[in-house]
């Protein structure tokens, strides 16, 4: 005579072990298509896409300028917690080279940075270069749901210094939702 109690506990503690599994890889890895961002200051660089891994906070990143003109970004760049003081350092880049300039043969350059992995609390980030003139910002990138409340949508802010011309990149207008609005806004003298 056959029982099937065991083989009843074996296929229940088989399919017990993939659900933790299946939910331990999809907290383990976390992925955010075009970000929204409360505000930059440059606008030719653009987070396209943050994963958030075990072991690392990566960020997909396209920089525009016209071609054959530089850009450059410094090793000391980090990722900053918008709610605490804590920062997240810069572990590695690919596709790109740091502190010193990299002309733009085409005029658009896409590539990975990699920081050290985000508390899970985290529920915006700053992207920091630095802190002196011409370092670049992107403030409040959004990467977990957030309550919103009355409808009202976050806007996309760009910080322009007196004089300065800006080209707002096809990408970054896209982001915008129906009823959104994106404000430009100078710094001052």
């Amino acid at each position: 005579m056959i029982t099937l109690k065991p083989i009843l506990m074996k296929r229940q503690l088989f399919l017990l072990l993939l659900l933790v599994s299946v939910c331990g890889s999809a907290y383990a890895q976390q992925v955010i298509d075009n970000p929204f961002i409360d505000r930059t200051n440059a606008s030719n660089v653009i987070i396209t896409k943050v994963e958030l891994l075990e072991d690392a906070t990566v960020l997909h990143i396209t920089a525009m300028n016209p071609p054959n003109r530089w850009i450059k970004f410094s090793s000391k760049t980090f990722l900053k917690d918008c709610n605490s003081p804590q920062r997240y350092r810069l572990l590695k880049c690919d596709g790109y080279p740091f502190d010193k300039e990299h002309y733009m043969s085409k005029g658009r350059q896409d590539f990975k940075m990699y920081f050290e992995p985000l508390s899970p609390s985290v529920m915006k980030f700053d992207f920091i270069e630095g802190y002196e003139v011409g370092a670049f910002r992107i403030s409040g990138v959004e990467i977990r749901n957030t309550l919103v409340i009355d409808n009202l949508l976050p806007s996309i802010t760009i910080d322009v210094a007196p004089g300065q011309t800006i080209e707002i990149p096809a990408a970054t207008l896209k982001k915008l939702k129906k009823n959104q609005k994106m404000v430009i806004r100078g710094l001052g003298k």
